[in-house]
């Protein structure tokens, strides 16, 4: 990332690293140390963090391999843009550009891209945001979860009484 672009932004890592990535974390640490506006914080409590994300312009999710992170679902209810990897669970329900950004798992040109995009163009990526928002509403609330969760249990149940047998 070139200069001028970092310093329009603001980053911030919340959380802690598995001690297997002291490697990520040493760098992350040495970067925050360089730069006023890399921020690492500490794991916190759910109001505080909430709070983070009312704050936020955008969420960054590059996962490598994260079936289905809370933060990117959170982040669409709040109407946020989201950028993430194609190996985050729920890029599959996101149209690039439409409601929310992807990028190709482990390309970091691709994600540097996504970011340059929300940094230079914000009124799109707050209509973005706003039909991420349509996308929770669609496919991650918890009436739609529950739907879903009793029609599956419904297949469940009629498929095993079909074949004249118990559930168990």
């Amino acid at each position: 990332m070139d200069k001028e672009l970092l310093e329009k932004i603001t980053i911030t890592f919340i959380g802690e690293c598995l001690p297997s990535y002291t490697a990520f974390t040493d760098n992350i640490n040495r970067q925050s140390a360089l730069y006023k506006n890399i921020k690492v914080l500490p794991p916190m409590p759910r109001d505080a963090l909430y709070k983070l994300y009312q704050e936020a312009d955008c969420l960054i999710c590059p996962s490598r391999d994260d079936p289905m992170p809370v933060v990117v679902t959170e982040m669409l209810a709040l109407s946020k843009p989201v950028i993430c990897s194609t190996n985050v669970g729920q890029s599959r329900y996101i149209q690039d550009g439409v409601n929310g950004y992807v990028f190709e798992n482990d390309d970091a040109d691709g994600l540097l891209a996504k970011i340059k995009y929300v940094v230079t163009d914000p009124s799109q990526s707050r209509t973005v945001g706003k039909k991420g928002r349509l996308l929770y509403e669609k496919y991650f609330t918890m009436d739609i979860f529950r739907k879903n969760l009793l029609r599956e249990i419904n297949n469940v149940i009629q498929s095993h009484s079909d074949k004249k047998g118990t559930l168990c």
